[in-house]
């Protein structure tokens, strides 16, 4: 079990670190930041360093609940051939809600880590921040990634179809590419299906990242947009007023900037 739990964490921190790394370089170019001189370098290193400890704390709550449902699915069966074919279809029950636990621990995390790519927060700070972008934007912030979401799937799939459909034309020209297989055309579209769909999610995961990081950076700090990208701030806002939705006076950023102002104030008065 231990294995299995270090696996499925090792998985969520790895893929949590490419959330970081892109939410950090989207809000560099957002926020247009003089003092950056690689910002996706920079992003990578804060991601691997200081906010690792938040990125492995968030991710080790979704890994455990990850190895709750493969253990209950491996009991399952064992109960279902042997026990009883009720208590087995309450274990069902139990990972299926497992299951939606997750997915939106997933969810939430994933955003939260977008918040963390942006600030720089703890976990628990970003996680009290996207409570607060949900109770105020939430069904706004669903459906948006909600679309999101579904047009990057439909494209893993064109992708991970056309690699597997050019891997197995390949082969059928050069079947001597692949001795000693019995069904080298059908075991080729195999292999090229799980190449270009793993391919595929890790490239759409970082557009997803993006346009999530893009999108509350916007809600939240319209006018940094306004003064260091003016040309896409006019796109945004244009569609955003269609929208009949109207933006924040002062950017959080700024109220983030000034608190840290603060207690470096403090601090150099507590020091003095």
């Amino acid at each position: 079990k231990g294995i299995i739990l270090t696996f499925f964490w090792g998985q969520q921190v790895m893929k949590n670190i490419v959330v970081c790394t892109t939410a950090g370089t989207t809000a560099e170019w957002w926020f247009n930041r003089e003092d950056v001189g690689h910002p996706t370098w920079d992003a990578l290193w804060r991601a691997c360093t200081t906010s690792l400890g938040t990125i492995a704390f968030g991710s080790f709550f979704v890994a455990v609940i990850q190895t709750i449902c493969y253990v209950m699915t491996k009991v399952n069966k064992y109960v279902e051939k042997y026990v009883s074919k009720s208590i087995a279809c309450l274990i069902k029950i139990a990972v299926c809600c497992l299951k939606c636990l997750q997915k939106l621990m997933e969810m939430f995390n994933f955003y939260a880590y977008v918040v963390v790519g942006i600030y720089g927060y703890g976990y628990c700070h970003a996680a009290g921040h996207v409570m607060s972008i949900f109770l105020s934007r939430g069904l706004l912030l669903v459906e948006e990634g909600s679309l999101v979401s579904m047009v990057l799937a439909l494209g893993v799939a064109c992708v991970a179809l056309s690699t597997a459909a050019l891997t197995a034309l390949i082969v059928s020209q050069n079947k001597d590419l692949l001795p000693g297989i019995s069904y080298p055309v059908e075991s080729a579209f195999t292999s090229g299906l799980a190449i270009g769909c793993g391919i595929a999610q890790i490239m759409f995961g970082v557009i997803e990242a993006a346009n999530a990081t893009v999108f509350i950076s916007y809600i939240e700090n319209p006018h940094a947009l306004h003064n260091d990208h003016p040309k896409s701030y006019i796109k945004l806002h244009d569609a955003w007023v269609k929208m009949g939705k109207t933006e924040v006076e002062h950017d959080v950023a700024e109220r983030f900037e000034e608190t840290e102002e603060e207690r470096a104030a403090a601090l150099a008065e507590e020091g003095g």
